[in-house]
């Protein structure tokens, strides 16, 4: 989950802004050629959009050297499996949840992409199963454990290899290499029935993933960041966003891994049938804009979004909408009929 609070210690806010965002304002020792080119912030080009879409299309996320690690069939409904495989050169993981009376490719996909605890690189998915149980006889429920996180299982622990800032374009790469897992080792799984859901960060890597991946029917994303590339961002998350998009970086790879990571500057891809955006009026984490920019932007170019917004509820509270539960009951129901 993205954080508000800003660095202690650090120069003053003032200083930053008077100095047009440039990183030696802020105590970083960075060349002048490159901090105008990283922290000007200007509307990406066609060419850059283009340079980033053929980036995309050359990674390779196939299923590689893919062992099963754990297999639990102690629920009467469903199977837990733990997978193992590469992405790149780093180790990942992934938890897939199979309705016992499936067969054959019989059940749709629910791919859950996770929010970001900036201090807490694990994520429980025995929680996260047990979280959703209501739709787990109805579907089979993927949960990739994103680079640099250690996946926890009921007592068991497996960390995976990767930069953990790489938090959002890098956790697409991991999800859609994790559904290709789950296409060649899960026979259960109709893969013409995918929808990726998921909040804040999650929700951010959905739309990502619904942008580059053409088995992507639905698209639900709640609370999500959808654009990096502005100063009033770098000052609302300072130390994450020199974690993601600055640290280790040339000022060629900072702009690129910025506008990689938002899902604002791109078009879903054709076989995507419904975006839903839900978030709260009152968000001071991830500002509404997000999802109204986002909804305006699809609506522009014909894309089927449906923007829920929750008057008076913010990012920590969203979850207690009546309407906000009712409206995820909605959703998925739908998909899953």
């Amino acid at each position: 989950m993205l954080s508000s609070r800003l660095r202690k210690g650090r120069s003053s806010l003032s200083t930053c802004i008077a100095a047009l965002l440039l990183l030696s304002a802020c105590g970083i020792d960075t060349p002048p050629d490159e901090q105008d080119r990283r922290f000007a912030f200007p509307t990406p080009t066609n060419e850059e959009l283009e340079t980033i879409r053929t980036m995309w299309a050359d990674r390779d996320l196939a299923a590689r050297k893919v062992m099963l690690l754990e297999q639990d069939d102690r629920d009467p409904d469903f199977s837990v499996r733990i997978y193992e495989h590469r992405v790149g050169e780093n180790t990942h993981y992934g938890a897939v949840s199979i309705p016992k009376a499936a067969s054959t490719g019989s059940m749709p996909v629910v791919v859950f992409a996770d929010g970001l605890a900036q201090s807490d690189p694990t994520i429980d998915v025995g929680a996260r199963f047990e979280a959703a149980r209501a739709i787990l006889n109805q579907s089979i429920f993927v949960v990739p454990a994103f680079r640099g996180r250690t996946l926890i299982y009921k007592g068991l622990s497996f960390p995976a290899d990767g930069d953990f800032c790489d938090a959002y374009d890098g956790a697409a790469d991991d999800a859609i290499a994790f559904l290709n897992v789950v296409a060649d080792n899960v026979e259960e799984a109709d893969l013409d029935r995918v929808m990726v859901r998921g909040g804040s960060r999650g929700g951010n890597t959905s739309l990502l993933v619904a942008q580059r991946e053409p088995r992507i029917k639905v698209a639900v994303a709640i609370a999500a960041p959808t654009d990096f590339n502005r100063a009033e961002v770098r000052l609302r998350y300072p130390d994450q966003f020199e974690c993601q998009f600055v640290n280790g970086k040339d000022a060629v790879q900072s702009r690129q891994r910025i506008l990689a990571s938002s899902p604002l500057y791109f078009d879903p891809l054709p076989n995507v049938e419904q975006v839903h955006l839900l978030h709260g009026t009152d968000d001071t984490v991830v500002p509404i804009w997000n999802a109204t920019e986002m909804a305006a932007r699809l609506q522009a170019q014909g894309s089927n979004v449906l923007l829920h917004t929750y008057e008076g509820y913010g990012h920590e509270d969203i979850g207690s909408s009546e309407q906000f539960r009712a409206d995820q009951e909605s959703i998925l129901r739908a998909f899953l009929q």
